[in-house]
């Protein structure tokens, strides 16, 4: 019995060492069921003190907006050209606020989306507090806010009435006309931004009316318009006539404040 407990041992053993080296040929092989991550689900990160879950953030295209936020965005646009062209010197403290957030907000909004290559978030607090810084300097200097104003009103009278010529020097033009056009603005405050705000928005009203006569969402066929020469001569007629309407129409509810 001793014997046969040692030898049923030893052969115990030496099946277990076999075992050991051998591979097994039943064992199978495991295959993750998910063969592909989706990159909006948060991911983990480890670290020193553990694994942390971080979320995703998504990035901004203009393409991913729907119709119906376009069309809210451009009748948006609309209100605030109608404000410029008929209220833009009775509400010029406020102009000039709205004027520099939308500038500033807008090169900080490009300048952080491109940073962060296309964070929306990001993208979202760079327009915010660009915008607020811009609309605060513009709002209390008073004097740089009407300079800019007379600029963007000269630079796009100039750009509109040479942009049909092939000239390559028609750039340099547009620039230095929007510089003179600021200096006018410091010594002929009044006449100059009533000009200015009203072609400014009267330029944004025929726009938008253009985008919604249309009816597409493609900035492609929106700019076709202005590219075809006998829809631009309409274009360019509806922006005169109304900018020559917002004027008239600034002169008359401002005659009274002039005079006192």
């Amino acid at each position: 019995m001793a014997r046969g407990g040692v030898g049923t041992a030893a052969e115990y053993a030496t099946r277990r060492l076999h075992r050991s080296i051998s591979p097994c040929p039943t064992k199978a092989k495991i295959v993750c069921p998910i063969a592909k991550i989706d990159n909006s689900l948060p991911k983990r990160q480890n670290s020193g003190r553990g694994t942390r879950i971080v979320p995703v953030t998504s990035t901004f295209d203009v393409s991913d907006l729907t119709p119906q936020q376009i069309n809210a965005i451009v009748a948006a646009a609309v209100g605030v050209g109608t404000l410029y062209c008929f209220l833009g010197y009775r509400t010029l403290r406020f102009v000039l606020g709205l004027t520099g957030f939308l500038i500033a907000g807008g090169v900080a909004a490009t300048l952080v989306n491109w940073v962060t290559q296309g964070n929306q978030l990001a993208a979202l607090i760079g327009l915010f507090l660009g915008g607020m810084c811009g609309a605060f300097a513009l709002f209390f200097l008073y004097r740089a806010g009407v300079f800019i104003l007379g600029m963007l009103g000269a630079a796009l009278i100039a750009h509109n009435f040479l942009d049909a010529r092939p000239e390559t020097w028609i750039p340099l033009v547009v620039v230095g006309v929007a510089i003179v056009g600021g200096l006018i603005a410091l010594l002929l405050e009044r006449p100059v931004v009533l000009l200015a705000t009203a072609a400014i928005g009267a330029w944004i009203v025929v726009s938008g009316v253009a985008y919604f006569m249309l009816g597409s969402t493609e900035v492609q066929d929106l700019s076709e318009i202005f590219e075809s020469e006998d829809q631009r001569i309409i274009v360019m007629a509806s922006w005169t006539v109304l900018t020559i309407g917002g004027v008239l129409s600034q002169i008359a509810t401002t005659g009274k404040k002039a005079k006192d």
